[in-house]
């Protein structure tokens, strides 16, 4: 699938506002699943000069665990796609 066909990042954040203002804010959520384009470029927004691809980055936490976004696309035997550019 191309990822331009993905929604982006402010539409998550729109559909999540609507939860919340719906009352479902005070519920659970574990980890987001973003396109590997997306989590290597925040991984470099953030800095990571590292040799090895970002698989997940972790936003926030404090009292409770941090936010996680995960790239699936790097785990072993997730299905090979060229990236869309």
């Amino acid at each position: 699938m191309n990822e331009q066909n993905f929604p982006t990042i402010a539409d998550a954040a729109a559909v999540l506002a609507d939860l919340v203002k719906g009352g479902y804010g005070a519920l659970p959520v574990q980890i987001i699943v973003v396109p590997d384009t997306t989590i290597q470029a925040l991984a470099r927004a953030a800095g990571d000069a590292g040799n090895k691809p970002a698989l997940m980055l972790e936003y926030g936490g404090g009292e409770r665990l941090p936010v996680c976004l995960i790239t699936a696309s790097r785990l072993p035997g997730a299905p090979v796609t060229a990236p869309s550019h």
